[in-house]
């Protein structure tokens, strides 16, 4: 300081100085304060990582069970189409021998009743 200047510009200084320090602390206060919020941040950011590969392996697997829900589906889809040509066929079978019955029955008749007089008399 100097000794000439006058009595409020020393003040002045006295003043700005104790400022520079409360600024310094509260510079100081704030840089922990944002190593600590930084801290958890990386924290977070690890939880999130780890939720994250979470997901990953469950989309993996959902993933695995859609595409062999697929082929079920698919699978199932050519068994109905099986299934169905199976029907038709049994109808036929069905119609077949309800035919060969009539045919039999009306067809033969007489010569079933010739054949069971000469076997039962």
């Amino acid at each position: 300081m100097n000794e000439t200047e006058p009595f409020y510009i020393k003040e002045l200084k006295e003043q700005i100085g104790r400022i520079d320090h409360k600024i310094d602390e509260v510079l100081i206060s704030t840089a922990k304060e944002f190593r600590r919020i930084d801290e958890r941040f990386d924290e977070v950011d690890e939880r999130f990582n780890g939720i994250d590969e979470r997901f990953s392996k469950a989309d993996l697997e959902f993933d695995s069970i859609n595409n062999r829900l697929d082929r079920l589906e698919s699978s199932n889809a050519e068994i109905k189409e099986d299934i169905s040509k199976i029907e038709g066929h049994i109808g036929r079978y069905e119609v077949r021998a309800q035919n060969i019955e009539a045919i039999l029955l009306e067809d033969h008749k007489p010569r079933i009743i010739a054949l069971e007089k000469e076997v039962f008399a």
